[in-house]
């Protein structure tokens, strides 16, 4: 063995102890270090040393990963064990939940009171400025406009979309009602009024539900997580990611003997990614470590990862320390992955307690340059310079005989740049204008190559097209199109739904919404076409029956995200929107929804190509962030001062560059602000990300002026080189 082997193994052995002696640990190492290698040999370890033990107890060895793409990889890699349960941190959480449901459906209780609470003061605040025109009512006038409201759901539904003139004349022939001062007063602002009447049907389904549990109804007798969606259905007793970890949370906390059941049933849990793991997680999991030495338990917590690799807000990170202290720390300095030259710069990067060393004494022709050219901001020239650069960059691979591809990934920070390059950035620019897609939120809610990350409007599109690019894909089955139901169809059946929707002959995605809508809106729907919805929109069957139409489902969960939040001049301060402006605002919705829908479906085919990793390419696309954990024998990176156009973004690179050149003390003084210090790592673990994919070649482009910044890019990348175009 070679010494780094050696050392190698001393590493492993040190978990392997810890796992035989019951001592919880930390496991960190760097990109490239093999961490998924350690995390399977030590549940080999376990089937190997703990089988017997295991089965005669009846207990699991559960380890938990954070994506469902790192659940599959490690199956496959471990193979099948009744023993081992690998899920993500929701699966696993929910399997040992679902069970107490007299716990949880008080917990659920709890949440709904809370959020009915909230629903009723704003339902009483005169000083609400989107529902004055409810709040500001006599006790008598309320309900009167409670009555009309309920009396005309079925036209708020199917009209909610619509524009202001059509949605009043929809309502117009019911305004006698209410007589006609009411309705002019009520209805003279149609947006306010639709932010009344959706907390009023909100309101009464939740005083409903919670009336249910109260009155102990079977049927509101059990909760369920709902793994499709990414928010609360609380009146349905349905809760969505984030909810089961604030459940879990709770109910570990109220009862111990919960406590002692994860004990007694999961001796190991081995947590991959730790850092990427929600802080929820790891107070309930440092809850039931604190547990099982107090109670002198045999039970081990045994975490993997890297906290200079946490590059999503929602993931731990270094904050892991102070929730979760006094547990084993090993480190492993190896990098398996990368050529020499490609260690050392990644190195300066992190610039941490994990100093990586290469693994193999002959990787060592690596290269790593840094190149600038300032674009002015230009987008055009952004573009162009960097097909340019990749052109160049390719031509210098294809020279080079030992180099066996000439593929190369690229890194792109923004999320607008990186969707222009791949053929569909005006899908990106439509949805920048969603205000209900927070802005750091963006790259996830419409990128995620992980679907359940996907902003739920956002997935419900992908689904839907993707349904109609596979009816032409011809690698596609019937499976594929239909889903389990294929099996009861026959050919002739399922071939003439798909001729019916080809038929459509969208140009738009408006079209394909519009003409597929109009295809299922029959009073007698046939099993191939209820088969093909069914994949097309899971989940939504009650949905599109309480809007009447596919079309009015979708329009109004695309108004949803679309809002649009005016500026506010000195004097909008003084007197308020004129209702005209907000009706004009109102329309500008709608007219911002027409606009995505006109998007032409080329152009979402190539987004859902994206998200699906389906491209075929010599130059591939990325975000920084869809790389994790992925390894590419040649990257480039595209750099500049800002992530994006968002104030917090603003110059986020720049001063992350202008921070390296400070010296020790003042950084130190700098990083003892904890905004400062958040902006800062997250900055640095995002650079280390994108510069540690890369095995053999790195390549740098920063597309605006370095001067201010020079000698602090000189702390990683000693060589800047101008780039001409």
């Amino acid at each position: 063995m070679t010494p780094n082997e050696i050392a190698e193994l001393e590493v492993q052995n040190k978990i392997l102890d810890c796992i035989n002696n019951f001592d919880s640990f930390r496991f960190n190492a760097g990109a490239g270090a093999g961490k998924t290698y350690a995390l399977i040999e030590s549940i080999r370890h376990l089937l190997k040393q703990k089988l017997a033990s295991l089965q005669k107890n009846n207990q699991k060895v559960v380890c938990v990963t954070y994506t469902n793409v790192a659940v599959k990889e490690i199956k496959e890699r471990l193979g099948h064990s009744d023993i081992v349960i690998v899920s993500t941190i929701h699966e696993m959480l929910w399997e040992i939940l679902k069970a107490h449901q007299p716990q949880l459906v008080e917990c659920h209780y709890q949440k709904l009171s809370s959020e009915l609470d909230e629903l009723n003061s704003e339902l009483i605040n005169p000083e609400h400025p989107k529902l004055k025109v409810f709040t500001s009512l006599s006790e008598e006038d309320k309900e009167v406009f409670k009555a009309f409201a309920f009396n005309t759901k079925n036209i708020y539904y199917q009209n909610t979309n619509a524009k202001a003139a059509a949605f009043k004349a929809a309502y117009a022939e019911h305004k006698g009602q209410v007589g006609d001062d009411n309705f002019k007063v009520w209805l003279r602002n149609y947006g306010n009024f639709k932010e009344v009447v959706k907390r009023l049907y909100k309101q009464k389904r939740y005083q409903y539900c919670k009336a249910k549990i109260e009155n102990k109804d079977s049927d509101y007798q059990s909760v369920v997580y709902d793994s499709t969606a990414n928010t609360d259905r609380l009146d349905k007793m349905k809760f969505s990611h984030d909810t089961l970890l604030e459940y879990a949370l709770n109910l570990v906390e109220q009862y111990p003997l919960l406590r002692r059941l994860i004990i007694d049933k999961y001796p190991y849990l081995l947590i991959d990614e730790y850092q990427d793991t929600s802080p929820y997680v790891i107070k309930l999991i440092g809850k039931v470590h604190k547990y099982s030495l107090d109670q002198e338990k045999k039970w081990l917590v045994g975490y993997f990862g890297d906290t200079a690799q946490c590059i999503y807000d929602t993931g731990v990170g270094s904050k892991i320390l102070a929730i979760h202290p006094d547990v084993n720390e090993i480190d492993k300095i190896f990098n398996r992955r990368s050529d020499l030259q490609i260690i050392q710069a990644i190195n300066k990067v992190r610039n941490d307690n994990i100093e990586q060393k290469e693994f193999f004494d002959n990787k060592n022709n690596g290269l790593v340059e840094f190149h600038h050219i300032n674009a002015n901001g230009d987008d055009e020239k952004k573009i162009k310079y960097t097909h340019d650069f990749l052109n160049e960059y390719q031509s210098y691979l294809k020279k080079d005989s030992s180099i066996e591809s000439s593929k190369i990934h690229c890194l792109v920070l923004t999320n607008k740049l990186m969707a222009q390059l791949n053929g569909f950035g005006v899908i990106y620019d439509a949805f920048n204008n969603a205000e209900n897609i927070y802005y750091k939120d963006l790259n996830t809610k419409l990128l995620s190559h992980e679907l359940e990350k996907l902003d739920p409007t956002i997935r419900l599109l992908y689904q839907f097209v993707r349904q109609f690019v596979q009816i032409n894909n011809a690698k596609a089955t019937y499976y594929d199109v239909f889903g389990s139901r294929s099996k009861k169809l026959t050919f002739s059946v399922a071939n003439k739904l798909i001729n019916d929707i080809n038929l459509i002959s969208p140009v738009t995605i408006g079209e394909l919404i519009q003409g597929f809508s109009e295809l299922y809106n029959v009073d007698v729907r046939s099993e191939e076409l209820e088969a093909y919805c069914s994949q097309s929109f899971k989940n939504k069957k009650d949905d599109i029956e309480r809007f009447g139409t596919i079309e009015n489902m979708i329009n109004s969960l695309l108004r949803e995200l679309m809002i649009i939040t005016p500026t506010i001049d000195k004097e909008s301060l003084v007197i308020g929107l004129t209702d005209e402006q907000k009706e004009k605002l109102s329309d500008q919705e709608v007219e911002q929804v027409k606009l995505l829908l006109n998007i032409p479906l080329s152009k979402w085919a190539k987004w859902v190509n994206y998200i699906d990793q389906d491209l075929n390419s010599d130059i591939v696309f990325h975000t920084y962030h869809g790389t994790k954990g992925e390894e590419y024998e040649n990257v480039a990176i595209i750099m500049e001062h800002s992530f994006g156009r968002a104030y917090a973004g603003r110059n986020k690179f720049k001063k992350y560059f202008e921070h390296l050149q400070h010296d020790k003390n003042i950084q130190d003084q700098k990083l003892d602000d904890d905004e400062y210090s958040d902006e800062f790592y997250n900055t640095r673990n995002l650079v280390y990300v994108a510069c540690s994919r890369a095995m053999r070649n790195l390549k740098v482009l920063y597309l605006d002026d370095i001067s201010d910044i020079q000698h602090g890019i000189n702390t990683i990348f000693e060589e800047q080189l101008v780039w001409e175009a």
